[in-house]
């Protein structure tokens, strides 16, 4: 049921983007979006959930690649980030789209070959039996997580400039790449369950199944790694195209034609500040995106 809310809002989103794109002839964002569906004060609302969103999801995303960078490298948790934040942040902001279109191409052709190294590494391991286990008490917890991991709306606006404003290439690819990602986290999810035994205490607490298969090292946690990374690194960058198209559009016409630019670096900067504090910081951002401005 949210997988199929948060499609058919995505075909609302990318008519309405298109729309208000054709008609000022030139690409908009959703400042421009909200502005022009809900009002002056709807797309204040909007616009500071947006950045809210684009603020959490950069922090969640530099503490994850930065506890992974740092295990790889053996440098220090906070160097860590700022190496990832540093990088990939230089090459969304400054290099050209097309670019970073091939880039991000190729981190995503290393995230489906990890899946498939992955499924085909841990399936004959699974007991499948696990997963008639079923706990409902703890749903209403994870649905938060389930909003983020199933989101896709921030990269509607790039999406709709990459592919011309043509709503039937725009409405097959989100359907295609929202089904993907459903049938990614079903498979995922059974994987995991089918891997881990329940309630499985490591160092004296209980840890998510991905922890648990990370510490018991092999194939399976290369696997893991190597798809934890590439879908860190491209959600950093589609986080940071999209920082920066919110900022063209609320600054167009204003300013120098570099301060979106500075904007989307600042925004950069603060939450990698705030991304080093902790490790832990990871998963209360992503529990923070779908609490409050995603709901």
């Amino acid at each position: 049921s949210i997988w199929l809310f948060m499609y058919l809002q995505a075909t609302v989103v990318c008519d309405v983007i298109v729309l208000a794109s054709k008609q000022g002839r030139t690409s908009v964002s959703y400042p421009t979006v909200a502005r022009s569906a809900l009002g002056p004060v709807g797309g204040v609302i909007v616009s500071s959930l947006f950045l809210m969103l684009m603020v959490l999801t950069q922090i969640s995303q530099f503490s994850g690649g930065g506890r992974l960078l740092s295990l790889f490298l053996g440098l220090p948790y906070a160097a860590s980030c700022a190496l990832l934040a540093l990088l990939l942040s230089s090459v969304t902001l400054l290099a050209p789209i097309w670019f970073v279109g091939r880039f991000n191409g190729l981190l995503t052709v290393g995230f489906i070959c990890s899946i498939l190294v992955l499924f085909a590494v841990g399936a004959p391991l699974v007991q499948w039996s696990r997963l008639a286990h079923a706990n409902w008490s703890c749903w209403w917890e994870q649905t938060p997580s389930l909003l983020k991991i199933l989101l896709y709306h921030e990269v509607m606006p790039t999406i709709c400039q990459l592919l011309e404003f043509n709503k039937k290439r725009i409405r097959r690819a989100v359907f295609v790449g929202a089904l993907l990602v459903l049938l990614l986290n079903i498979c995922w999810s059974a994987l995991g369950i089918g891997l881990v035994p329940f309630s499985v205490p490591l160092f004296g607490k209980k840890l998510d199944p991905v922890e648990v298969l990370l510490h018991a090292g092999g194939p399976v946690a290369l696997a893991i790694n190597v798809l934890g990374a590439c879908a860190i690194w491209t959600t950093v960058i589609s986080t940071n195209l999209a920082t920066q198209a919110f900022f063209a559009d609320i600054c167009r016409g204003r300013g120098q034609p570099t301060l979106p630019l500075l904007l989307a670096g600042a925004v950069v900067v603060c939450t990698l500040v705030v991304a080093t504090t902790s490790p832990g910081i990871f998963f209360r951002a992503i529990n923070l995106q779908g609490a409050y401005p995603l709901t």
